[in-house]
């Protein structure tokens, strides 16, 4: 019974601490500190998903559209369909 005790305080003390670090830096903390600790845990997992996310896309793209462009899409093709007729018609009849 006392490893149990002792093992849940340390997984709280370790789930307090994660929390701490992830929104500590990005919300102010009268915004996450009153929050349940499911809650807490939730928006840490939930920011750091979507940080690593965004930033996996954007490497991604950096690497087909600029890095290795010639590759992915042939060279001269162009990502647009440009259409043969003006979209808009400037000239005053």
């Amino acid at each position: 019974m006392a490893a149990e005790n002792e093992f849940l305080t340390q997984f709280v003390d370790e789930t307090t601490f994660y929390n701490r670090i992830v929104p500590s830096h990005l919300l102010p903390a009268n915004l996450w500190e009153p929050l349940s600790r499911f809650l807490q845990t939730w928006l840490r997992i939930y920011l750091t998903g979507n940080f690593f996310y965004f930033i996996s896309c954007f490497l991604w793209c950096f690497y087909i559209y600029y890095l290795k462009r010639n590759v992915y899409i042939p060279e001269g093709e162009t990502l647009f369909i440009v259409s043969e007729k003006p979209i808009i018609n400037n000239t005053k009849e």
